[in-house]
């Protein structure tokens, strides 16, 4: 059909399909480029922040950072001390009881149970005595070992033989701490 028609409207029709052609073009870029903008404007805000506010992080720091090296060592020394007198001693006279009751509770194994505590604060030496039931007597021989495992234990002894007995075994022990 274009054949028929004269040169110069040939041309005309040429330039306009290629004006046409040009403007989809240059329309579908800049569509493409708000596009593209508007996907990633949240992403630049977010890193920008990001950065702005790790940076200010930085600033931050190296203003709470003392630059001379006494300082440090002074602060440092300081600070050690403080550690020091907040560390806890591994003696036991110096030990709450409750710290002491909840090693022996964490020893007992799963057939023991232990009705009563008393503990005794004695001249250097605390002890405390219990008592309770036991299932097996194996329960009671491994209460024995595992009190008897803790370092800070000195003696473990049982107030009555329970040879005879073969289950639901009453027993009250004393355990003196070093």
């Amino acid at each position: 059909m274009i054949n028929l028609l004269p040169q110069e409207e040939k041309d005309r029709l040429h330039r306009e399909y290629l004006l046409r052609f040009g403007t989809v073009v240059l329309v579908s870029i800049c569509v493409l480029e708000v596009f593209a903008f508007m996907l990633f404007l949240p992403t630049y805000y977010a890193l920008y922040t990001s950065t702005r506010d790790l940076s200010l992080n930085i600033l931050e720091r190296k203003n709470l950072t003392p630059e001379e090296d006494a300082t440090i060592g002074r602060d440092l020394t300081k600070i050690k001390a403080e550690i020091a007198l907040l560390r806890p001693t591994e003696s036991v006279v110096d030990s709450p009881p409750s710290s002491l009751i909840e090693e022996i509770v964490r020893a007992k194994s799963y057939g023991i149970a232990i009705s009563a505590f008393a503990y005794v604060r004695g001249e250097s030496k605390p002890s405390l005595q219990l008592t309770g039931v036991a299932e097996t007597q194996d329960d009671l021989l491994a209460f024995r070992r595992n009190v008897q495992a803790n370092p800070r234990v000195l003696d473990f002894k049982y107030a009555n033989s329970f040879i005879t007995q073969k289950a639901d075994i009453p027993f009250s022990a004393t355990i003196n701490f070093k």
